[in-house]
């Protein structure tokens, strides 16, 4: 049966539903065990609630779907060969690449009406994996990256820490006046209904609080960060390509949190933010391999701590700390 014939047969027995609301729920993958989020576009996570179909069965009946063009579009929600859908953006219309196959070979293309985006996956892949060719380093540099990272961090934490400070005791002040609040309301002082409207206040503003102050970043557990950050950094883009999808995905995700931008006419790619952490590793990387050819004049020095595109600028308090560095002779 086709999916017309099957929902004309369901109204038939007196279940009412359009033939797009058919192929939207038989094409969700939540009924084979999944869930999406769109704080995580183009993400499929394992759910604990118990899968209705199989994966088998749900891929046959979306198969049968993709074979007929006039039934919609299948949705495949993991396609190895196309690990940059959704995270790679045309440039210049910002519509996400969407990924199709032609004759056994995978293409990624824009979405946007007007654009004419395609490029072949396998390529786009390849330009990517040379993206992350930046970040890696010299064994050698080890010591002064971990060094730089871990200091960049505390000083960052600074403003962190002075800002629990602040709503440290901003929480002493606010228990203080439901303390005080609670005294005057038993002692008749004011009416029930004054005295809810205020203790609700002061509680909404105690309990935000109280969240800010649970999020304290525990300073020791940052060598561990820096130190994962530059084992995985060693040899990104090797990592990467072995990687199976969901891991390539994660790790895509966790070095550019915004995606990558490809300009088709340039063969460019752009990336409008990178982790701070992942950002350091050239800026540093350069300035060493300065350092090991005795080259560093102020002016080289400079051009080095200007960011390439899409490496996050560096801040005086970041500079300051490289070229302390450097002073040390480390």
């Amino acid at each position: 049966m086709t999916n017309q014939d099957i929902v004309s047969h369901l109204n038939r027995l007196g279940c009412k539903i359009n033939y797009k609301s058919f192929v939207r729920i038989i094409s969700n993958p939540f009924y084979c065990g999944y869930i999406t989020n769109s704080l995580i576009p183009n993400e499929l996570i394992q759910g604990h609630h118990p899968a209705l179909v199989s994966e088998e069965l749900f891929l046959k009946a979306n198969d049968v779907i993709l074979q007929n063009p006039k039934n919609g579009i299948a949705k495949k929600f993991k396609t190895e060969a196309l690990p940059l859908k959704g995270f790679a953006k045309d440039e210049i219309s910002l519509s996400p690449l969407t990924g199709y196959q032609q004759k056994g070979i995978f293409y990624y293309k824009s979405r946007h009406k007007g654009t004419c985006v395609n490029v072949n996956a396998e390529y786009l892949n390849s330009r990517f994996k040379n993206e992350l060719n930046q970040f890696e380093f010299n064994r050698d540099n080890f010591g002064i990256l971990r060094d730089v990272m871990l200091e960049l961090l505390e000083t960052k934490l600074q403003s962190r820490l002075k800002e629990l400070q602040q709503a440290k005791k901003q929480l002493a002040e606010l228990s203080t006046k439901i303390e005080n609040l609670e005294e005057r309301f038993v002692q008749g002082q004011m009416e029930n209904a004054l005295f809810e409207r205020f203790k609700n206040k002061y509680q909404i503003e105690k309990d935000d609080l109280v969240k800010m102050i649970s999020t304290e970043i525990d300073s020791s557990n940052l060598i561990n960060g820096v130190d994962k950050c530059l084992e995985m950094a060693e040899n990104i883009s090797e990592v990467w390509s072995s990687s199976q999808f969901d891991d390539k995905r994660r790790l895509q995700n966790l070095i550019f949190p915004e995606g990558i931008l490809y300009n088709k006419p340039k063969d460019t790619i752009r990336t409008p933010r990178i982790n701070s952490l992942f950002s350091t590793i050239p800026i540093v990387s350069g300035v060493s391999k300065e350092m090991k050819r005795r080259k560093l004049k102020k002016s080289a020095l400079n051009s080095h701590l200007v960011a390439s595109t899409g490496i996050e600028p560096v801040s005086g308090a970041s500079e300051t700390l490289i070229l302390s560095f450097v002073r040390r002779g480390r």
